[in-house]
């Protein structure tokens, strides 16, 4: 008689328990501390499920995840969908069904590396040199299974080594292909910053109406017309406010105009060239109220879908407090808000460009990073701060033409950007002027 065949290690009834919990409470997915990936499920309709229901987030419902079921081709019908709530024991135990498919999916990754490994011991010679060989390769199969690739949180002396030479070789490259380098799109600042390097959190930090939405908008649309990926999460302006902004700086016609309806020529332009010529993508996420824990959750769910070389947060002092740490203070608060953004940034690689307010003690005093608002953190864990300030006008300013530019009462619309910490270069003071009226900034010197 047979012997029956030996079944991969798995765990379906936790793959159906999370399945069924996230369609009961879709934001129990925020307490799963590691975002799942679909590949992780042993049964692959269940991982393509576990995909639409972390999309649809809190618009998940059996009518419409059936529908987007149908749409991706998956044999899921609304009576099995209903069926996984049944059998789902309780949604809050979601982030332990997590683990468990976590861990099924690495012993499986060890069951198949399994052979592998013995065909490593069975032809390598006796000889020292190939038996190092075949147990260095062995070792890289476990770390593998077990998601630790070699080069990532351990990088011996002679690796890193291997590793940086590979580094220049992939710059040097990049260099003579002349690429787009991602940094700021002012002359004034890339004497400090010359790049963005992958992994940097940086800081934009200043008063109510000095410009950070502005200065990341502006950032964002340069970017992607290089050919960079960015998420933009927005918490405070309406979508149809951002692309009223959008096309304002495109077109260079003011705001007031779009705003009553207008559709000068030079609109229908800038769309046209937005649409041949920016090489990049960029997505806007309308996130009010999110929690920093949902934002992030998000973010890494797009990154792995999509390229995204920036992600930009506007702003910090926006985010939802997180409701399951209770007792703790703003400023507590607000770190672990920090301590999120940062791992974002180190995990996708990509560079974290977040927003701060000020505090207001700020007012009259030079910008400086200590003023930012609800916590220490942001700054000690930031490798580039910036700060902007726009005093007010004691008197109206004119430009050396004679056109006035700025009223007497108003915020200047010259920008003072400081560079208060820098990991990799210089500090330092940059000049820049922002035109009010079509949200656009530029060295003073344009």
């Amino acid at each position: 008689m047979a012997e029956p065949e030996l079944r991969p290690p798995c765990d379906v009834a936790s793959e159906r328990a999370l399945l069924g919990a996230l369609i009961i409470k879709p934001d129990v997915i925020l307490k799963i501390e590691t975002p799942l990936e679909p590949g992780e499920f042993y049964e692959a309709r269940n991982g393509k499920l576990y995909r639409i229901l972390s999309d649809l987030g809190d618009r998940a419902d059996v009518l419409t995840i059936s529908s987007r079921a149908r749409e991706a081709g998956l044999d899921w019908t609304e009576a099995e969908i209903t069926r996984l709530t049944a059998e789902t024991p309780t949604y809050t135990h979601a982030p332990d069904y997590a683990a468990a498919i976590r861990n099924a999916a690495i012993r499986r990754r060890l069951y198949y590396a399994g052979p592998e490994i013995t065909k490593l011991a069975h032809d390598c010679a006796n000889e020292a040199d190939e038996v190092r060989g075949a147990w260095e390769r062995a070792r890289q199969l476990v770390d593998k299974a077990i998601g630790q690739e070699s080069g990532g949180d351990v990088l011996p002396l002679r690796e890193s080594l291997v590793w940086y030479l590979a580094l220049l070789s992939q710059r040097e490259e990049e260099a003579q292909s002349k690429k787009p380098v991602l940094a700021f799109p002012w002359q004034a600042l890339t004497q400090y910053v010359p790049r963005l390097r992958p992994g940097t959190l940086a800081t934009l930090a200043a008063g109510t109406g000095v410009g950070k939405t502005t200065f990341l908008e502006n950032c964002a649309e340069r970017w992607v017309e290089d050919g960079f990926g960015v998420l933009f999460f927005h918490y405070e302006l309406a979508p149809s406010i951002m692309l009223d902004r959008r096309l304002s700086r495109a077109s260079g016609v003011a705001i007031e105009r779009l705003e009553k309806g207008e559709k000068p020529e030079e609109v229908d332009a800038a769309i046209d060239q937005i649409a041949k010529d920016w090489k990049g993508e960029l997505v806007l996420v309308h996130s009010p109220g999110w929690t920093a824990a949902r934002m992030a959750l998000k973010a890494k769910q797009l990154a792995s879908r999509n390229q995204v070389d920036v992600i930009c947060c506007d702003y910090l002092q926006k985010f939802a407090y997180t409701e399951s740490i209770r007792g703790l203070t703003p400023a507590q608060l607000r770190g672990q808000d920090v301590e999120l953004m940062k791992n974002l940034a180190e995990e996708t690689g990509a560079v974290v460009l977040l927003a701060s307010q000020l505090n207001r003690e700020a007012l009259g005093q030079r910008k400086r990073m200590d003023f930012i608002r609800d916590t220490g953190e942001l700054a000690e864990k930031s490798n580039l701060v910036i700060t902007l300030d726009r005093p007010v006008l004691e008197k109206d300013l004119y430009d050396t033409s004679g056109k006035l530019i700025g009223r007497a009462g108003e915020l200047s619309p010259i920008v003072t950007a400081r560079i208060d910490k820098n990991t990799t270069g210089p500090t330092g003071e940059a000049t820049l002027f922002l035109n009010g009226s079509t949200f656009l900034i530029t060295d003073v010197a344009r």
